[in-house]
């Protein structure tokens, strides 16, 4: 008698640990929902919105302290009510006259006043948001200088129309400059002024006269 031949016998699956199938269903939808997330959050750094919900004030520095603003280093010395002139307009006018000592810690030469790429953008006059200078300029004594050279400290005066009663004094909010890729990325762009964070407030008293 020729024994039987065996037959083997196909064995079920093991069984799938619970949540497995729907785990490795759920991953390509988890890494859509991080990349879309990391978007957003490029998107709303870029148009301050964790600014507004940030509850955390900026430092306060005392006047003569030195604010690194990430493009520039500087000091507020002083401020000053003065008649002078103001944008475009030939008439001398009352104005606030703020002088800083600024060093450009960068590698490339900037205006001192240049719409929002010259240093005056980064600094506003408060309460926030404030406002921007309606001029800038190189110390007179020092000469009629446009642009701030890598590390080359100049005093600087923004000035800002006075608007009403002379205030006792004055507070500046300093804006970080905050070097970004482009979106083409075709080269890098800094962001100024009320598109950044405040990297620290300077009160600082104004000095009355030359404005009657």
């Amino acid at each position: 008698m020729i024994p039987s031949t065996q037959q083997s016998v196909a064995r079920p699956p093991e069984p799938r640990p619970a949540g497995a199938r729907s785990r490795s269903r759920a991953l390509p939808t988890t890494a859509i929902v991080v990349a879309v997330a990391g978007a957003l959050t490029a998107v709303t750094w870029v148009t301050g919105g964790w600014r507004s919900q940030s509850a955390t004030p900026p430092p306060r520095v005392a006047p003569g302290g030195s604010v690194d603003q990430g493009r520039f280093d500087v000091q507020v010395i002083n401020a000053r009510t003065e008649r002078t002139k103001v944008g475009l307009d030939n008439a001398l006018v009352p104005a606030i006259i703020v002088r800083m000592r600024v060093t450009n810690t960068g590698e490339d030469t900037v205006m001192i006043d240049n719409g929002t790429s010259g240093f005056s953008a980064g600094v506003l006059l408060g309460p926030a948001p404030g406002r921007r200078a309606e001029g800038a300029r190189n110390d007179p004594a020092k000469g009629p200088a446009l642009t701030l050279q890598p590390r080359v400290p100049r005093g600087i005066d923004l000035i800002w129309r006075l608007k009403g009663t002379p205030p006792a004094q004055v507070t500046l909010n300093l804006h970080e400059w905050v070097r970004q890729l482009e979106f083409d990325h075709g080269g890098y762009l800094w962001l100024n002024g009320k598109d950044t964070p405040i990297a620290a407030t300077v009160t600082v008293p104004v000095r009355q006269g030359g404005i009657g």
